[in-house]
């Protein structure tokens, strides 16, 4: 089903190309969402750094953020997709000043209707857990090699405020138009009334031998 919701997608590490080749692989349109690369950022940080006496890494976070926050202002999006934080760690240079940027981007988008998708990688595993205090929820997506059979993919929620979710890791794979998630199975949910007595294994020679009975083959 079709929300028709606008959408802003903020790259600081992928192309827009690479991003609509993508799309176009699983079938998806962008039509609808706003795409911000951080090389156009850039390319605007450097022609003001001209008229600055302060130097470039002093106030390139604070320009950078300020123009990303712009843009959320003009389109007005119901969901903003950050891709990736690892690249504002980068910028932040130090956990504190990551933390408080964290804190206000949260404060920006409070009372705003718009739901914030912060992707990140596991670069940074201190940095991390200072989002996912943050977050009022954490999805992670786990990828395993095992010495035999294909490479396992997993998906496990984390966090969820205000809401009852299923934890542990749960299978998935990516096919083409998103993913397939296999939930986790639960022993106690699927057990059945067991009643005492002899079991045939279905091979009668075998039930004789063990001197239990065995049915007779329809």
């Amino acid at each position: 089903m079709v929300q028709k919701e606008k959408g802003l997608y903020i790259t600081l590490s992928e192309t827009k190309e690479e991003l609509s080749d993508m799309a176009t692989s699983h079938g998806w349109s962008l039509d609808g969402i706003t795409i911000v690369e951080l090389s156009a950022v850039e390319k605007q940080l450097e022609a003001e750094a001209q008229n600055t006496l302060f130097h470039p890494s002093e106030v390139e976070l604070h320009e950078t953020t300020q123009i990303l926050l712009n843009e959320v202002e003009r389109v007005k999006p119901a969901r903003v997709v950050f891709d990736s934080l690892a690249e504002m760690r980068l910028l932040t240079q130090s956990p504190l000043r990551y933390r408080r940027q964290m804190l206000a981007l949260k404060q920006f988008f409070a009372g705003r209707k718009c739901t914030v998708l912060l992707l990140d990688d596991h670069s940074s595993e201190a940095a991390g857990l200072q989002v996912k205090t943050i977050a009022h929820g954490v999805i992670s997506l786990v990828q395993a090699a095992p010495i035999y059979g294909t490479d396992r993919r997993q998906i496990r929620l984390l966090k969820l405020r205000g809401a009852s979710y299923r934890g542990g890791y749960h299978d998935f794979c990516i096919e083409t138009g998103g993913l397939r998630v296999f939930p986790r199975l639960v022993a106690a949910e699927h057990r059945r009334t067991y009643t005492a007595g002899v079991l045939s294994s279905g091979i009668p020679a075998l039930d004789e031998l063990l001197g239990g009975r065995h049915r007779p083959r329809q």
